[in-house]
């Protein structure tokens, strides 16, 4: 990095942090007084795999001829983040059991056969980023703003929905 790109000295956690670390997406869910949830940096946690697993399923589907738009405006894919959807929802940021889940969303309904698998963390979350994907196609997710779509298109957009879940209920058939 030339001497001239760097950072002051008292600037540099700053840098290191907002500017290498977060995306404008991450930024944004940051900073939001609605929201306020700091999004675990993908570059700098183990997080990181999951984003390269990413890059190899977002080449398959382009070869596919599936569009991929990483800002979620377009196409059939948008990027969500449990905790930061939970917080927009004032549901907290704590993960949500299925019981949680179900009394907060009362249309989710499941096979009893399957009930068991919803005790894991990992189900309910994406079970959350479902909700998500249904708010983004019903237009109720926070799109990046205007100066930030070019940002948001070459490194993605952790959707949200401040709407009330009722919005979300009521739009299910």
């Amino acid at each position: 990095m030339p001497v001239e790109a760097r950072p002051a000295d008292a600037d540099w956690e700053t840098w290191r942090t907002r500017h290498v670390a977060q995306r404008v997406t991450d930024a944004f869910l940051t900073d939001d007084e609605r929201i306020k949830t700091r999004p675990l940096p993908a570059s700098f946690q183990l997080l990181g795999a999951t984003a390269a697993m990413w890059v190899l399923i977002e080449a398959q589907l382009t070869d596919l001829g599936v569009p991929i738009d990483r800002a979620g405006i377009d196409g059939n894919v948008c990027e969500t983040y449990p905790s930061a959807a939970l917080s927009a929802w004032h549901l907290g940021k704590a993960k949500q059991t299925w019981p949680e889940l179900q009394q907060n969303f009362s249309f989710l309904k499941a096979d009893q056969r399957l009930v068991d698998r919803f005790s894991s963390d990992d189900v309910c979350d994406a079970v959350v980023c479902a909700l998500i994907a249904r708010a983004r196609d019903l237009n109720l997710t926070i799109l990046p703003a205007e100066g930030a779509v070019a940002a948001a298109r070459r490194e993605g957009w952790i959707h949200v929905s401040c709407e009330s879940k009722d919005e979300l209920v009521a739009a299910v058939p």
